[in-house]
């Protein structure tokens, strides 16, 4: 089971790691709203260590709970702060970056097991631009993971926790 966590955590980090270009082509309008998907209730089913798999389904919750903010400080306070894209839904933009990061991260996956990925975004913390501008910082992104099976929806793994932070270029 951590062969297979961990390959999923590196697979989302590499995914994420595209968030570091800049892309200001608005790329994201236009996509769908990410679904608001209940917490699996059952007992987790043991996951073998050798199981290969694919990955199916990639379902990214980003709680309306989470504060948006737009100020250009250095350290803006607030779950979301994202520049990238026009001003719009920060949600929904820092949903689809999510779900295209961690769907790019496990394509090479091609087992015979298939599985489905649950994803509850908890932070999405970017840099505002006058800390691009001048020192740089963090793009400190973390959400939990789980693992379900495709077929039935039971989970195969405990929810866990990804910090995907990586360093930011600044100056």
């Amino acid at each position: 089971m951590k062969k297979i966590r961990n390959m999923l955590m590196a697979a989302a980090a590499l995914g994420l790691s595209a968030c570091a270009s800049v892309d200001q082509t608005g790329q994201y309008e236009g996509a769908t709203r990410a679904s608001v998907v209940p917490q699996p209730v059952l007992a987790p089913q043991a996951l073998s260590a050798y199981d290969a798999i694919s990955v199916g389904d990639i379902r990214v919750i980003v709680p309306r709970s989470l504060k948006v903010n737009e100020a250009n400080r250095y350290y803006p306070g607030g779950d979301i702060v994202w520049r990238e894209d026009p001003i719009g839904d920060r949600h929904l933009q820092v949903a689809t970056i999510l779900r295209d990061g961690i769907a790019n991260g496990v394509a090479p996956f091609m087992g015979p097991r298939e599985v489905d990925l649950l994803v509850e975004l908890t932070r999405f913390h970017a840099l505002s631009e006058k800390a691009r501008y001048s020192i740089g910082g963090v793009h400190a992104i973390q959400f939990y993971l789980t693992v379900l099976d495709a077929a039935t929806g039971d989970p195969l793994s405990e929810r866990k926790l990804i910090q995907a932070d990586f360093d930011a270029l600044g100056g």
